[in-house]
């Protein structure tokens, strides 16, 4: 299951994801790994993050 990566961004906070990070998963240089909970892209050795809105605050990002 493809996951969409824009349905983690909250108004009023910064993009949960950097451009490059996006351009790179757009190009195949980056794994996108999780389901509607949580993401993280891996790339070049590096691991990006975010906990969907409505699961914060249950320990799913220290789990992960």
């Amino acid at each position: 299951m493809a996951v969409a990566l824009d349905r983690f961004a909250v108004p009023g906070e910064p993009p949960p994801f950097s451009d490059q990070t996006l351009i790179d998963v757009r190009a195949g240089r980056a794994t996108v790994l999780g389901d509607e909970r949580g993401v993280a892209v891996v790339r070049d050795g590096e691991l990006e993050l975010v906990v969907g809105l409505e699961e914060r605050g249950r320990g799913l990002g220290t789990a992960l």
